[in-house]
């Protein structure tokens, strides 16, 4: 039971953090085809 808890808080953990990557590589895509463009 407390093993599931904790592999549910790092699932949530990662999907956080690779959230945040997607946002950070989607600003920075769209500050490159803005200059670009």
């Amino acid at each position: 039971m407390a093993v599931c808890c904790a592999s549910r808080k790092l699932l949530r953990a990662m999907a956080i953090a690779a959230s945040r990557e997607a946002q950070r590589a989607v600003l920075s895509f769209e500050r490159i085809a803005s200059a670009g463009g």
